[in-house]
């Protein structure tokens, strides 16, 4: 991924409509019809239900039974879920956008915003909702972003070029042992020099021997 090509688009990390919407799993309580008649009291039952959030929109939040299509798209939220444990919205948290004042942090939670993410996929609708500068602060959502997943790309880059570099360096040394195993080898195979005690003992052999060949 070139630096060049780190740009935020509505389906970066996230599907447009995931983006923009997130759901809230949680449990009825129900009537059961059959059962209370066939036992002549009142018996009730838990369902599951999901409500779907629309940052932007908070007089629109559909709640429907949940189904296996929900289980499929949103697996994190629904195994959350069914542990017991509350998920974050996927993204930036608004608390941790630098730009934030808790005024306007407040404004936007209360209006289902939870993420950077859902700042910056909302549509104009939403945009008019947020009030005067509701366009702009989505364009500033939009360039937090970009800069973000340049900055992504650019540790990336740099990470790559650490490893490379050490890989280098490892083949270097390897190299460098391979040099010296070499030359210990080839020092080794080297005719060896006679003992001095050895090479006395011939000196004095060779004496008369010499002396014999001068008086002939």
């Amino acid at each position: 991924m070139s630096i060049a090509n780190a740009t935020y688009t509505r389906s970066t990390s996230l599907a447009a409509s995931e983006a923009r919407n997130y759901p809230r799993f949680f449990l009825e309580t129900v009537r059961d019809n059959h059962s209370s008649r066939h036992h002549g009291r009142e018996i009730f039952r838990e369902e599951e239900r999901v409500e779907i959030i629309m940052p932007g929109n908070p007089y629109t939040r559909p709640i429907m039974r949940v189904t296996e299509e929900h289980r499929q798209t949103r697996p994190k939220q629904y195994e959350a879920f069914k542990a017991g444990q509350e998920i974050a919205a996927e993204g930036t948290p608004l608390e941790a956008w630098a730009r934030m004042r808790p005024k306007q942090l407040h404004e936007l939670k209360a209006l289902g915003f939870r993420t950077v993410e859902h700042i910056a996929n909302m549509d104009d609708q939403a945009a008019g909702r947020v009030g005067a500068g509701g366009q702009d602060l989505r364009q500033v959502a939009q360039a937090f972003l970009n800069d973000a997943a340049r900055m992504a790309a650019v540790e990336r880059l740099a990470a790559e070029n650490d490893a490379k570099n050490a890989e280098i360096e490892d083949l270097r040394l390897k190299l460098h042992g391979l040099e010296q195993t070499i030359e210990r080898v080839a020092a080794s195979k080297e005719p060896a020099a006679a003992p001095p005690v050895l090479a006395s003992s011939l000196d004095e052999f060779a004496k008369p021997a010499a002396n014999a060949a001068k008086n002939s």
